[in-house]
């Protein structure tokens, strides 16, 4: 007899009791997923408590407290903090991080075969942790990229582990706005300011500049980052202790925070950065009385007074300044601003419109702000009508701006930003940041660095007619839709080997390094030498003696130890085995207590050849420098170089009490070249207890002069000012000095300063005793020898010297030194060793511009419409 189908499921159902004849709730699925999550979070746990160490993510300074990603700045140094946990075992080893492609081949420095892998040593206590620093230089080609953490122990060697980690890079244009602060989250308005978001039309493709997951959309200028510096702590704030990884640095807010939550070496490092272009911003109510007596005080514009209420004709001069008519609310009076009463420096001056409110004061080449009041006080944030104005401008000190949501892409919030003057778009390296050296920011072309522009022709017209952007020289009107990364990647102050300084340092190595051949006077001396010997003292010796036939006997042994003499001394002549050439430039700030020095090194060996070297100082970094430009790599039948197989040779860059770069491989019979910088004490290196380098100074009835305090001898010294303004053509000053020795100081007269034959100033004082018609065999000779034994600096002096890099209103001094630095020490030595070095030492700037307003805000158009 035939069961139902409803007898047939009932017997199912009691056989399986288990089996579910209706869908899972959704309440029931959820609980299920939580037991599942549970579980498997207990599993992981128990996992991490059998594991002997544990690598929490790492993270690129500076960073927040809870920031726990790689937001490396391509093209530069950055210094990446790994912590290490100890579970199980005392933990002795190293560990090391290495960029990486996305398939995880290290990615070698620009046209080189070599990748650099940032070694440390690491010690940390069973059941504890640490937390190492490392400086990682980041290549600036495209594509997403890795970094690499290895972990292995001292004696055995064996992999603990390796963990990759995807970065999260900044664009070529964008900075960073760190945040040192007691209560960091009063500035999170910094992140919605219009100087910090920028904005962009719809008709732009950006597509282009947006490599893989980058740290910020592509609009942006800058990242910020709230860091809480308390002192005593644990470990030091999460800011780079690497001078050298500040580079990504525009601006520090500074507010209430202890100046000793800061280590020694973060303190030096944000001195360094503030001298080469940095600003500081300080919080003055806060601010000024904890920073009595701490390493910023002698760069303080005012000291701080009394407190006080601001009324309301102190707003209203404010207001008067820097709002925009018709375009929002005015500062409110209510409830009362609370600040102090600032002093302020000799140096230091008010900026437009905040007389006894904001002063500032140039530090080197960067700057530093002090407020009399609560930077963000409620009310000061209020201030629609001139809250984006009064920030760009007079804090932030960028050029004013005007604003339109013609081809925006959120007609809504977001306006499109573009330059009052001259109309480029607000997406500048060179405005988003003030760091710069000279090393690092010479490029043929500045444009390149300035990724997006308009049109200088305004009547070009893109879509929703908004003037053209994309790449441009002035006087081009073409239009352009895309954005792309620019030719000269890393911005301002990145690290690259295809500026114009490390092109002509490269050529000046390519003539000089490598063999050197005897010339006619060895070969000459040799053979007269041996002459003599052979025959007269040779035949006089025994004929003294009466053994005349001896002297025949004795001709063989002669001419065998001359043939030994003569190949010991041309070996040496030669530089076989090892031969190496350093061309340094040695750049100084304004009463800058440290000097950036940076080495370009050729190594030669006729046998293959494993270098190390070894820097004295502890802020070196160092990588594999390009044997050719990237115009010589992209001509017919240059190639770059190739790489054999599919593996990437490293070689290992350690930071200790000294710099270190590790198993730098030579083939035979060639040259391999090294770029490193590194900041040079210069009391280290004065004549006298008084450091300085090279400065100003007065003599005793008053009269200017310039002083040498440091230990060497300076030659072909010139010195050189710009007087014009920031328009029209560079106009310069000059005295030739000539030699200026040790200790020494002389006085100066000013002259109007001409190139000749397009050529940089004093070209013909430089070369008046090798350029000259030369008379006779011994001039010949004299100064043939001059020219060997001098390397070629003329083509960095063209560039040090010329009118349109420098700043309006600054003085400089450019010279020689003969003679490479000591600081340095190369393994295995080489018997050839030769060097020179060209010192570029800033000696003032011109007043900053004025600050200016916005032609309009951002949030309403101004009366009569746009611009």
């Amino acid at each position: 007899m035939r069961m139902s189908l409803v007898g047939l499921l009932a017997v199912l159902a009691v056989v399986n009791p288990g089996c579910r004849c209706t869908p899972e709730t959704p309440q029931e699925r959820a609980e299920r997923e939580a037991r599942e999550a549970a579980e498997q979070k207990r599993q992981a746990e128990e996992e991490l408590a059998r594991a002997a160490i544990r690598l929490p993510s790492a993270t690129v300074l500076p960073a927040a407290t809870d920031d726990q990603t790689l937001s490396a700045k391509l093209g530069h140094w950055n210094e990446i903090a790994q912590p290490l946990v100890a579970n199980t075992i005392d933990f002795d080893g190293s560990l090391s991080h290495v960029v990486t492609t996305k398939e995880g081949q290290p990615l070698p420095a620009p046209r080189t075969t070599l990748a650099v892998r940032s070694e440390r040593p690491l010690v940390v206590a069973k059941k504890s942790a640490k937390t190492s620093r490392a400086p990682v230089y980041f290549p600036p080609v495209g594509g997403p990229q890795r970094v690499r953490t290895t972990v292995r122990d001292r004696a055995s060697g064996a992999l603990r582990e390796q963990t990759p980690t995807p970065t999260r890079p900044l664009l070529d244009h964008q900075y960073q706005i760190v945040v040192l602060a007691a209560e960091p989250r009063r500035y999170a308005f910094l992140d919605g300011l219009t100087s910090v978001t920028g904005g962009l039309p719809d008709t732009l493709d950006v597509s282009g500049a947006q490599e893989g997951a980058s740290t910020l959309p592509p609009a942006r200028n800058y990242r910020v980052v709230a860091i809480d510096a308390k002192p005593n702590a644990a470990e030091p704030p999460r800011l780079p202790e690497t001078p050298l990884a500040w580079t990504s640095v525009a601006y520090v807010v500074w507010d209430e925070t202890d100046a000793e939550a800061l280590s020694p070496p973060q303190r030096e490092a944000m001195v360094d950065w503030l001298h080469w272009g940095g600003q500081l911003i300080i919080n003055g109510p806060d601010s000024i009385d904890v920073l009595r007596g701490s390493f910023l005080e002698p760069y303080l514009p005012a000291t701080g007074g009394d407190a006080r209420s601001l009324a309301a004709a102190d707003l209203r001069r404010l207001d008067d300044a820097w709002d925009n008519p018709g375009s929002g609310e005015g500062l409110k009076a209510e409830p009362a601003w609370s600040a102090i009463r600032l002093k302020l420096d000799r140096r230091a001056r008010w900026i437009r419109g905040c007389q006894d409110l904001v002063c500032e004061r140039r530090v080197g080449r960067g700057r530093v702000v002090l407020s009399a009041f609560q930077l963000a006080q409620p009310a000061l944030l209020a201030w629609s009508a001139g809250v984006e104005s009064f920030y760009n401008g007079a804090i932030l000190r960028r050029p004013p701006r005007w604003f339109t949501r013609a081809g925006a892409t959120d007609a809504a919030t977001t306006p499109v930003a573009y330059w009052a003057k001259g109309r480029r778009l607000e997406i500048d390296p060179l405005k988003n940041t003030g760091v710069r050296f000279f090393t690092r920011d010479t490029h043929a072309d500045v444009m390149a660095l300035r990724p997006l522009i308009v049109s200088e022709d305004v009547s070009v017209q893109g879509g929703n007619g908004v003037p053209a952007v994309g790449f441009a020289t002035p006087g081009q009107t073409s239009e352009f839709r895309r954005l792309t990364p620019p030719k000269v990647r890393g911005g301002a102050a990145g690290w690259t080997d295809n500026n114009q300084v490390a092109t002509a340092a490269r050529g000046a190595l390519r003539r000089s390094a490598g063999v050197s051949v005897p010339g006619a006077g060895f070969v000459l001396g040799c053979l007269a030498a041996y002459l003599v010997v052979l025959v007269p003292l040779n035949w006089g010796f025994f004929y003294a003696v009466g053994k005349t036939e001896l002297a025949w006997v004795a001709a063989p042994l002669i001419a065998a130890g001359a043939a030994v003499i003569v190949v010991q001394q041309a070996q040496l002549d030669i530089g076989f085995v090892r031969a190496q050439t350093e061309i340094a430039i040695l750049e100084t700030q304004p009463e800058a207590p440290r000097g950036v020095l940076t080495r370009f090194s050729a190594l030669y060996t006729s046998l293959s050849t494993s270098y190390d070297l070894e820097f004295d100082s502890a802020t070196a970094v160092a990588t594999p420098f390009a044997r050719l430009t990237e115009q010589e790599a992209q001509q017919p039948g240059r190639q770059q170089p190739s790489l054999l197989g599919s593996v990437v040779p490293t070689v290992g860059y350690e930071r200790l009490e000294k710099a270190r770069l590790r198993g730098l491989g030579v083939a035979s019979a060639s040259t391999e070249f090294v770029r490193s910088e590194e900041m040079l004490d210069l009391a280290e290196h004065s004549f006298t207890s008084v450091s300085g380098g090279v400065v100003l100074g007065q003599s005793l009835q008053g009269v200017d002069r310039l002083e040498n305090r440091t230990e060497w001898k300076l030659t072909d010294v010139a010195m050189v000012r710009r007087l014009d303004g920031l328009d029209g053509p560079a106009e310069l000053e000059g005295c030739w000095i000539g030699d200026l020795p040790p200790g020494e100081t002389t006085f100066y007269v000013w002259s109007p300063a001409f190139p000749e034959n397009g050529r940089a100033v004093f070209h013909a004082e430089r070369h008046s005793g090798l350029d000259e018609p030369l008379g006779g065999a011994e001039a010949d000779d004299a100064t043939a020898e001059a020219r060997e034994a001098e390397l070629d600096l003329e083509p960095l002096f063209e560039l040090a010297l010329d009118a349109e890099r420098f700043e309006p209103g600054e003085m400089r001094v450019v010279a020689r030194i003969d003679g490479a630095r000591d600081g340095l020490t190369i393994t295995p030595t080489a018997s050839q060793r030769r060097g020179a070095t060209l010192l570029v030492a800033h000696l003032a700037y011109g007043p900053l511009p004025a600050a200016a307003p916005d032609a309009n805000a951002p949030a309403r158009r101004r009366r009569g419409g746009d611009r």
